[in-house]
């Protein structure tokens, strides 16, 4: 395109009478064909194309015209010419003559068969403007001269793929949401692609959202273009708690509660702020306090370690309880948050604990994202529970 607008642009200066050829080192062959600037009506160069070996020269004249002629090359290294049309042979290449007559100038008027793929001014600017093909024609006197214009789409090419994280640490059924930043920001694609390694152990949607499945070690890929950036994903079984446990208490209203329960699970947890559901729906608020009634923040049970935790207010105030009655708690295991709800199903209140009317309680436990598991419930002897239970209220009356 750029080769035809050049040449066509030369009409507005006068007439160019162009001289092409090739300069071999040590043989001669034909030129291949090349494009001459159009004639005026009678003016003529002698020679439009020839080769001549290194060393060589070649006069070139022009007729037609008693004025002036001045002579280019548009090649140095290539071709020299004098100014009497003298062409000598410097070293191989290929090179263009041009003869320029002074005197004659004629009107160009420049279209675009397509303005909406290419425009050209009036000067023979050409200037794309969407991708496709259009003839770009200059037309002097009577005649035509077209140039074909193929504009084609500027592709800006993705540099760098970022994500929000580069490792992850998830539990079996865990999901994680990756983002991933394409650069530039004016890229021409900045499609993403998502890929797992390993799918059974970590799959990735079309969104980058991560979903863990089973122990192991996957690598997840956000491609865009030929670049691409990886997020490690380990995966761990996770270690769901395991609790036993019972509510109890000896009548009511009464000063302390009792909350008993046992660690069946692999690793410590840790428990902690309290509140009872009295039926009808009232809530009381409990501290967590030790065998010696000085309260506590947290209470950690190790694994196959069984606790009595006791609750009561934070004036040893008595508060009632029923049948009906939920203690709720919240807990740590593994580092995970759970809400742990253990109901009070006895038969009635109790001084003599009696498993034919008082069935030991259950206790749900749900984390924030999973649904509630139940949890079956653990049952002391009556001697166990009597014997712990009496030592409690002892030393409740002796601090009061």
């Amino acid at each position: 395109m750029k080769n035809g607008t050049k040449k066509l642009r030369k009409w507005m200066l006068g007439i160019f009478l162009v001289f092409s050829f090739s300069m071999l080192a040590t043989e001669v062959i034909p030129m291949t064909d090349v494009p001459v600037t159009v004639e005026a009506a009678k003016v003529k160069i002698s020679t439009k194309k020839t080769t001549l070996i290194k060393g060589q020269t070649k006069t070139l004249k022009v007729t037609g015209t008693r004025k002036k002629v001045e002579w280019s090359t548009n090649k140095k290294s290539v071709a020299t010419v004098t100014q009497k049309g003298k062409v000598t042979a410097k070293k191989r290449g290929t090179a263009t003559i041009t003869a320029k007559v002074d005197g004659t100038k004629q009107k160009i008027t420049w279209s675009s068969s397509n303005k909406k793929i290419a425009t050209v001014s009036s000067k023979g600017k050409v200037k794309g403007v969407k991708k496709g093909t259009a003839t770009i024609t200059a037309k002097v006197g009577s005649k035509k001269y077209n140039c074909k214009v193929t504009v084609k789409q500027n592709t800006i090419s993705v540099t760098k793929v970022n994500l929000n994280k580069s490792k992850a640490d998830l539990d079996a059924g865990d999901t994680l949401q990756l983002k991933a930043t394409v650069s530039p920001n004016n890229a021409t694609n900045k499609k993403v692609t998502w890929s797992s390694s390993n799918s059974s152990v970590a799959s990735v949607n079309s969104k980058g959202l991560v979903t863990a499945k089973r122990e192991g070690t996957a690598y997840i890929y956000a491609k865009a273009g030929s670049k691409k950036a990886t997020c490690v994903v380990n995966v761990r079984e996770e270690k769901e708690p395991q609790l036993k446990g019972e509510l109890f208490t000896n009548k009511s209203p009464t000063p302390v509660l009792g909350l008993i329960l046992t660690n069946m699970g692999d690793l410590p947890l840790t428990v902690e702020d309290f509140y009872l559901l009295i039926t009808g729906g009232s809530r009381t608020g409990l501290w967590l306090v030790n065998s010696d009634l000085d309260f506590l923040d947290s209470y950690t049970i190790d694994p196959g370690e069984e606790k009595m935790l006791l609750l009561c207010r934070s004036n040893f105030g008595y508060f009632p309880v029923s049948t009906a009655s939920e203690c709720s708690f919240v807990f740590w295991y593994d580092g995970v948050k759970y809400f742990g709800n253990v109901e009070y199903s006895g038969g009635g209140y109790f001084e003599v604990y009696d498993e034919a009317v008082a069935s030991a309680a259950g206790i749900s436990v749900r984390k924030a994202n999973a649904l509630n598991t139940l949890i079956n419930p653990y049952k002391l002897t009556p001697q166990d529970k009597i014997q712990k239970w009496n030592e409690i209220v002892k030393k409740i009356e002796k601090k009061k």
